[in-house]
């Protein structure tokens, strides 16, 4: 299938614009165009549903924009929910940063792991279990997973044994979560 660009609908502006002034204020100046692409991208074996690119100094002769972000219209219209939707683009606003001169950069995710180390290996670096740390119940809203799911995958996850999480459940009974940096509790 060829791939096909058009203008991002008005629901992608409106989040854009949410996120933009709840999560990232630093960049609320920036001139931000939103694309969408008919379909998800496949990179490496792994399913790229948005993505932003910087935009030259040569290409802003042309257009008046600092960044574009593309979404992949096919999940955007029929596979996400508005929970989704929202991280995706806030996802994407994530990787840019305006550096203390004004000019703007692109910044890589704060980690990168496979699952197998993970699984093999489990939070081997304080990276990993700062990030391990940071997850909070927001993780289960919009029901993209489940507690039960989570648990289960952490539970594969060797070497932590305390960072607790706690969710409400749709019964309103509280379910907690209990990882322990075995490294640390060791080393105390």
């Amino acid at each position: 299938m060829t791939v096909e660009w058009n203008e991002a609908s008005e629901s992608v502006i409106t989040i854009t614009d949410q996120m933009v002034a709840k999560y990232h204020p630093e960049i609320r100046n920036l001139r931000i165009g939103l694309l969408f692409r008919n379909e998800a991208q496949l990179s490496k074996g792994s399913l790229v549903l948005a993505q932003v690119s910087k935009v030259s100094a040569k290409d802003q002769a042309l257009i008046d924009f600092d960044v574009l972000i593309w979404v992949a219209q096919d999940y955007w219209n029929g596979k996400l929910n508005d929970h989704q939707r929202q991280a995706l683009i806030d996802h994407e606003l994530c990787h840019i940063r305006r550096k203390s001169d004004g000019e703007i950069e692109l910044i890589n995710h704060d980690i990168q792991e496979f699952t197998t180390i993970l699984n093999r290996w489990g939070l081997w670096n304080r990276d990993l279990v700062a990030f391990a740390g940071s997850i909070t119940p927001g993780v289960w809203q919009g029901e993209l997973f489940s507690i039960e799911n989570v648990k289960e995958a952490l539970g594969k996850i060797e070497g932590v044994s305390k960072v607790t999480l706690s969710h409400l459940n749709a019964e309103g009974e509280e379910n907690n979560l209990v990882l322990v940096d075995k490294e640390a509790e060791h080393a105390g």
